[in-house]
């Protein structure tokens, strides 16, 4: 087969002949339908030799950026007002070139007498630009906007010449749409354009110079976009760099572009017709695509395993500015919109039709066995996975987990997410994730955080961690105390009061029982019975008590950890990790000393209680871990605790002595004597425990083999810093201290085992 043959196209499974008919798609004007027909054939025509595909030269095909170096704008072509608009867009960035659009990609099209043909561009080649994400194509046309601009005056020739202003058109075969490329440099006309040359575009049908202005397009919005024109005069700073994009972006962008245009056209139906009547492979479609938006967000394979389990620990910044430009945020919310009716119908209904688990129609009596109600459970699970309401359900889920996924540690895009708070918040308790996405946005975010979360928001997750006792809404009032690493002391004291004070009930009371160990009671040798305890020996034992039961905290982690059997081993494991959960809460409440939590809570959590948990090596390292922490923030960090200045760089004469030792120079000002040595008994025997512990991590082999530990090893680090900062030891103890920390940082003790590992493995 060579060019110029004429041949007919079969596809392979099809097995019918393709013809394209005279008709005209109604949807797509200017495109004809394609047939199936033996009768007609197809031209096989030249589009580019193979020895033109020089990667480094300008061709047909290539997409590009159009990058103003004057003004340090990218050429973008985006809507403003509903309407497409052509402009020169300016960026708050420390690097202009760094501020990459989807909507700043051009594919280039050199000119040819045959419109089929491509080809390199050469300096003496005509070129259209047919904008990437829209599929406009670059033109001018008379601007009679009469804002002064000093660029355009300069430039616009004789009084009463006419002005123009690029502008997107629909049709590359438009006259209006072809520019010529002036070199920045001595060239010669046959020779091609490579890439990063720098250009003037010169208008050929009007015979006149894209320049730049300080015209705003948009001067009661964000100031960004400004108008770009043709004048007659030809500027010599009014140069653009060509920037060739990498395939791997431009496949990206069709990606999302497609996707954009699918949920559009899908969704205006939908629209229409309303959620009731939406076609249940419309529906399997839009969940296909979801879940895929998923995956391009994660940079990861679609490999049939669940999406709401994909993590993403480096979001790819450009991938979720393309769901933002290509309007898929748009879209999603439009989803979210038109099936709420039937998620609030559904609500309701199961509302006025509660049950225990098992639907009316069958007791739990006639259920003789757990091995019936398990089969009849599983089947009752599959008729709902495979209805409507779930299909429903799992596509709102999906909206959401993009949301929060595309505003991971993205400003804009969190900003842009922030205008619907109001409708995701009207969506909390539906069970699709929405007070998932709403805690992750204003995660870190102080200002979305202090202007939207009202006592409203706090009452609502109080209301559903009641209604279904999950750790998630304890962890999502846990975000909500903090930002940043600093404590948003109105949400703090608005959850104390609906916690502690209103809704104390759901919450897990801690007490601290001593007992005394039998062997070591002292008996009087009259009458055989105890008159004393050993104090040594007081077995303290934490109780918890919920919904009027009562527990042990260590015989519910031994259960959970060896008696896999135990008929409440599950009972005991949910309440561990919600006790785990709300420890944490606490931590967070009682956050950068506020006494109102600190108050309410210390006389239940005491010292004792904390350090007697922290020490037992009967529970997990993340519920120590837990307890540490909660340590720090409700008694290590707060009155009458203040930092010591470490290193003194001035001092008095007075102050300096004639002979120093290490027992002289003790580092505890922070607090007066008196408060000093009143205060400091209390955290004796934590600072015995934080010394101990290190120790026994660095004399152990292969210390942070276990991950549980890791965390627990963390938080007491964190508490032997909080102490060195308030001055709790002195400076000889703090030198041993020290010594102990640099054998924790010592891998040498862990290489060496590795190699001696090695050394006798056979």
């Amino acid at each position: 087969v060579v060019v110029g043959d004429k041949v007919v196209l079969m596809p392979y499974s099809g097995g019918q002949p393709l013809h394209v008919s005279e008709l005209e798609l109604p949807d797509h004007p200017g495109s004809k339908e394609v047939n199936s027909h033996l009768q007609t054939s197809w031209k096989i025509v030249l589009f580019m030799s193979c020895h033109e595909g020089n990667n480094e030269v300008l061709k047909s095909g290539d997409i590009v950026r159009l990058y103003h170096a004057e003004q340090e704008k990218f050429l973008t072509c985006d809507n403003y007002k509903k309407k497409s608009v052509v402009f020169l867009r300016a960026t708050g960035r420390a690097s202009a070139t760094s501020a990459t659009s989807s909507n700043a990609l051009w594919e280039v099209e050199v000119v040819q007498q045959d419109p089929c043909r491509g080809g390199i561009g050469h300096w003496s080649s005509l070129f259209r630009f047919k904008h990437l994400a829209t599929m406009q194509y670059l033109a001018a046309e008379v601007d009679n906007d009469q804002t002064f601009d000093p660029t355009r005056q300069k430039l616009r020739g004789p009084s009463g010449t006419p002005v123009f202003a690029l502008v997107p058109i629909p049709h590359g075969y438009d006259i209006s749409s072809i520019f010529e490329l002036d070199p920045t440099t001595i060239t010669r006309n046959e020779e091609a354009v490579p890439w990063s040359s720098y250009v003037r575009l010169q208008h050929i049908c009007t015979n006149t110079w894209v320049h730049s202005t300080n015209i705003k397009i948009d001067p009661d919005d964000d100031n960004v976009r400004f108008k770009i024109g043709c004048a007659q005069t030809k500027e010599d700073k009014e140069a653009f760099q060509i920037i060739h994009v990498s395939p791997n972006e431009v496949r990206d962008l069709d990606f999302a572009n497609d996707a954009g245009q699918h949920f559009d056209m899908t969704v205006s139906k939908w629209e229409k017709i309303g959620a009731i009547n939406i076609h249940p492979n419309e529906r399997k479609q839009v969940i296909q695509l979801l879940v895929d938006i998923v995956y391009f967000l994660a940079c990861q394979e679609n490999n049939v395993s669940d999406p709401f389990d994909v993590q993403i620990l480096k979001p790819n910044r450009e991938r979720q500015k393309l769901i933002r430009e290509q309007n898929i945020l748009k879209q999603l919310f439009r989803i979210l919109k038109v099936l709420k009716p039937r998620l609030e119908f559904e609500r309701s209904q199961k509302s006025d039709n509660k049950t225990d688990g098992l639907p009316s129609t069958i007791s739990q009596q006639q259920l003789q066995t757990k091995d019936d109600q398990q089969i009849f459970l599983q089947q009752d699970a599959d008729v709902r996975h495979s209805s409507v309401f779930y299909q429903m359900k799992t596509i709102c889920r999906l909206c959401y987990r993009i949301l929060k996924h595309c505003q991971q540690e993205y400003r804009k895009n969190q900003e842009t997410i922030a205008k619907e708070f109001s409708f995701m918040q009207s969506q909390i308790g539906y069970d699709i994730l929405a007070e998932d996405t709403i805690t992750a946005l204003l995660h870190n975010n102080k200002k979305l955080l202090e202007q939207h979360i009202t006592e409203k928001e706090i009452d609502t997750f109080v209301k559903l961690l009641r209604e279904k006792r999950d750790c998630k809404f304890l962890e999502y009032l846990s975000d909500l105390c903090v930002s940043s690493n600093q404590a948003i002391a109105r949400t703090q004291e608005m959850i104390c009061k609906s916690v502690l004070e209103k809704n104390s009930d759901i919450l897990i009371r801690t007490k601290l029982d001593l007992n005394p160990c039998v062997e070591d009671m002292i008996l009087d040798d009259n009458n055989s019975l105890p008159t004393g305890l050993s104090s040594q020996n007081i077995i303290r034992e934490v109780i918890l008590t919920w919904d009027g039961k009562s527990e042990s905290i260590e015989f519910m982690a031994g259960v959970v950890r060896d008696q896999l059997a135990h008929p409440r081993r599950e009972e005991f494991r949910n309440i561990l990790e919600y006790y785990r959960f709300q420890l944490t809460l606490y931590s967070h409440m009682c956050f950068d000393r506020q006494y109102l939590a600190i108050d309410n809570l210390s006389p239940e959590l005491s010292i004792d209680l904390i350090l007697t948990c922290t020490k037992s090596e009967n529970l997990p390292g993340t519920l120590r871990a837990s307890f540490c922490r909660l340590m720090i923030h409700m008694h290590v960090n707060r009155d009458p605790q203040e930092e010591v200045t470490r290193i003194k760089y001035a001092r008095l004469w007075n102050q300096v002595k004639t002979e120093v030792s290490l027992n002289d120079y003790d580092q505890c000002h922070s607090l007066d004597p008196v408060e000093r040595n009143e205060n400091r008994p209390k955290f004796e025997t934590t600072m015995k425990f934080v010394e101990d512990y290190l120790k026994t991590v660095v004399e152990q082999p292969n210390s942070f083999g276990d991950r549980e530990q890791n965390k627990l090893t963390h938080e007491v680090v964190n508490l032997a810093r909080r102490l060195i900062f308030f001055g709790f030891y002195s400076f000889e103890d703090l030198l041993k201290l020290t010594r102990t920390l640099l054998g924790l940082l010592d891998t040498s003790k862990v290489l060496t085992e590795s190699a001696n590992n090695t050394h006798h493995e056979p």
